[in-house]
């Protein structure tokens, strides 16, 4: 199942258009893809305030959570899966090595149960681009 989030990092031109895709996965087998209700994204900078590497699998097995002091969060949306359109402007074209990570909830407003997360490293924002984010959900 594939969920996508448009997030408007900068404003368009000329129609361009790129698609980052941020594979996720569920907690548990039994939970249906269908029952993802809302997410919580964060883009993240690759090395923590420390200088030590964040890294995907580090956010993905909560050794570090997203929040943690240690990391620089450039950005942080929270959303349902509505199809509904987000405005990132505090991101600056042309950053470099950025983590995009999401968690996934079972009811909307972030509420319930976190069922999944997802994680990819190195992403470079792109002035003038419409920017999707689509999270490829796949069952453990």
């Amino acid at each position: 199942m594939r969920a996508a989030v448009v997030l408007l990092l900068f404003a368009a031109c000329g129609g361009d258009h790129i698609t980052v895709t941020v594979p996720a996965r569920l907690e548990q087998a039994a939970i249906d893809p269908g029952t993802v209700q809302s997410y919580e994204l964060w883009v993240l900078e690759q090395v923590g305030l420390d200088s030590t590497p964040i890294l995907c699998d580090d956010l993905m097995s909560r050794a570090i959570v997203p929040a943690s002091p240690n990391t620089i969060v450039l950005a942080r949306v929270a959303g349902s899966f509505d199809g509904s359109e987000v405005a990132l402007t505090e991101l600056r074209a042309g950053q470099q090595n950025r983590i995009f990570y999401v968690d996934m909830f079972d009811q909307p407003d972030q509420l319930g149960t976190r069922v999944g997360a997802g994680c990819t490293p190195s992403v470079t924002i792109i002035g003038g681009k419409r920017v999707t984010i689509e999270i490829a959900i796949d069952k453990p």
